[in-house]
């Protein structure tokens, strides 16, 4: 009703209210926090105890989101990464999926984890 209310989207309310859970008892200054931004809070929001949170601050003022993402799951960020987005039809998201599944990559949720190393895989066995 909230989110109705004042327009966000439910994604974006859910998330919100998440980050006001986990900072509202760290005493955090709230400037600070909306220069941080609530897609990088939400992704530390599950992490954050008053022990890290200097640290995971810190991190999430100086990355992006992804390699905020992948530090948090304790991978290695690399740098030249390049981001591709695919528009696809239901129909081309099936085949997709079962290539990548095909060669290596796993189903997590609603999407696809493990997706980058099974999709060069995919294509260069297309190639040999």
């Amino acid at each position: 009703m909230v989110a109705k209310f004042t327009g966000v989207g439910l994604r974006k309310a859910y998330a919100l209210a998440q980050i006001d859970r986990s900072f509202r008892v760290l005493n955090i200054e709230r400037k600070r926090l909306y220069r941080i931004g609530w897609t990088k809070l939400q992704l530390i929001a599950n992490h954050i105890t008053e022990a890290n949170c200097e640290e995971l601050l810190a991190l999430a003022e100086t990355s992006t989101v992804r390699e905020l993402t992948l530090l948090l799951r304790n991978e290695v960020p690399l740098a030249g990464t390049r981001c591709v987005v695919l528009y696809l039809t239901p129909d081309q998201y099936e085949v997709f999926e079962a290539a990548i599944v095909a060669h290596g990559g796993k189903k997590s949720g609603r999407g696809l984890i493990e997706k980058e190393e099974a999709l060069t895989k995919a294509l260069t066995s297309k190639m040999k």
